[in-house]
């Protein structure tokens, strides 16, 4: 099933022309999706998040934290590019309230949106 979910994945990032740098798992693109598509949500609704999306955030971030204080990357810690995503991911996932309760937040979810999306591409958090 991970598989056929990788390559489903593969095929729409061609087709979008997006690309996943090549130090960043195909793993934590979809976990940095996932979080996205909850944020998405709630940014366009309002709506506080539910248990379960509160669940999902604690999922990613004690994986990734885990990966990330084991700096052996060999051994399953993150690359470099890899740590770049999960701080800005981080940064949603503590305080998710800060994108969606006034309407001006929305922009600045965009922007941040924006960066995870460029560093997914480019390994950068700005365009050299």
């Amino acid at each position: 099933m991970k598989k056929l979910a990788a390559i489903i994945l593969i095929l729409f990032l061609a087709a979008c022309g997006n690309t996943v740098h090549e130090n960043i798992s195909e793993e934590i693109v979809n976990d940095t999706n996932q979080i996205l598509d909850i944020m998405d949500e709630a940014v366009e609704s309002g709506d506080d998040l539910s248990d379960r999306d509160w669940e999902t955030f604690d999922s990613y971030y004690a994986k990734y934290n885990g990966k990330l204080e084991n700096p052996d990357a060999t051994v399953g810690g993150l690359t470099e590019e890899e740590e770049r995503l999960f701080i800005l991911v981080s940064n949603i996932i503590e305080h998710p309230e800060f994108y969606y309760t006034l309407e001006s937040d929305k922009e600045d979810y965009e922007n941040q949106k924006s960066t995870i999306k460029n560093v997914i591409e480019t390994g950068e958090i700005y365009d050299k």
